[in-house]
């Protein structure tokens, strides 16, 4: 089975998606941009 690329570009920007909205979650509570930028 082999899945096409639309489906995998998709996955792909979910899973970045989701993990840039856990990012800015964590600086967002940590309140000091800076600080969370160099501990990551």
């Amino acid at each position: 089975m082999a899945t096409s690329p639309a489906t995998l570009q998709r996955r792909y920007f979910r899973r970045v998606t989701a993990m840039s909205r856990r990012w800015l979650a964590i600086k967002r509570l940590r309140g000091m941009p800076s600080e969370a930028l160099n501990s990551y």
